[in-house]
């Protein structure tokens, strides 16, 4: 099969400050925050090694770019074998699979300047037309299974973005930038009319959330770049997106997830996510 037509790359911008698990962000990112044995961030890249993703783009700030870096060296990590403990050894055995399998790239964002300025800064890696997988750092999906693998055939059948969704209960949809849908496609497939940032319930035009997992082309880099940034100086990808849908330069496609998604972002989040993610995730 032609490399083109696989997808190769991930960006995973995790430069934020994690200003929602504070007070102990200001010593430890969240993304090594524990869940079932491994920091949220190992559980993230087990689910694109899953999906055949080989590289993953970090974009980090300058404090969690060295404990990312020695975290995933492979020769720093070459002493786990005589861990004793048969949790930590499993958990050790699926650290050593991912350093062998992935390659990693850190790539620092000066300043935090939102999530789209963040995809900006990964551009010099991504080929003309290639397309690539985006995840928020602090975002899981339980079961993982193949729902990347759907997307990106999705996003290349009908030649769209595809965003990942799930269905919230209503009186959450404030906290999610939610889909107003234009036509179904499918069981789990809408084209999207547009999107509604944290309605009030009675503004949403539906319950269907996006949780921080996208399927983009390079195209995506173009719009970014044309994107003003907002009264914080922050260029945000939800702006991108809405200009897509506003001049229909390609069509904008919503999956809803098999399973569900955890936000490990906030401490509320995390602790549901761990009653679902014990016993520990199988190894890879």
């Amino acid at each position: 099969m032609s490399t083109r037509l696989l997808l190769r790359r991930a960006i995973i911008p995790i430069a934020g400050l994690g200003t929602r698990m504070l007070p102990l962000t200001r010593v430890v990112p969240k993304e090594f925050v524990p869940l079932a044995g491994k920091p949220v961030i190992q559980h993230l890249i087990e689910e694109c090694c899953r999906a055949g993703i080989r590289e993953v783009i970090f974009i980090v700030n300058k404090n969690n770019r060295p404990l990312l870096e020695k975290y995933f060296d492979p020769q720093h990590a070459r002493y786990m074998r005589s861990i004793k403990s048969q949790p930590a050894q499993r958990n050790a055995a699926d650290l050593e699979t991912l350093m062998r399998t992935m390659r990693f790239r850190f790539v620092l964002q000066q300043k935090p300047l939102g999530d789209g300025n963040a995809l900006l800064e990964a551009k010099r890696f991504i080929g003309r037309g290639e397309w690539f997988f985006v995840s928020l750092g602090d975002l899981l999906v339980q079961p993982s299974g193949s729902y990347i693998k759907e997307m990106y055939q999705i996003a290349r059948k009908h030649n769209g973005y595809v965003l990942a969704t799930d269905k919230v209960p209503p009186h959450q949809v404030n906290r999610y930038g939610i889909v107003e849908p234009a036509k179904r496609l499918g069981a789990r497939l809408l084209r999207v009319r547009d999107i509604i940032e944290k309605p009030e319930p009675h503004q949403a035009p539906s319950n269907i959330a996006l949780i921080g997992k996208y399927i983009f082309d390079a195209g995506i880099f173009e719009e970014l770049e044309r994107t003003a940034p907002d009264k914080k100086g922050e260029v945000k990808l939800a702006y991108a997106i809405a200009a897509i849908l506003q001049k229909r330069k390609k069509t904008i496609l919503a999956y809803q997830i098999r399973g569900r998604h955890f936000d490990c972002g906030d401490w509320g989040g995390l602790e549901i996510a761990a009653r679902k993610f014990q016993p520990a995730t199988k190894p890879l």
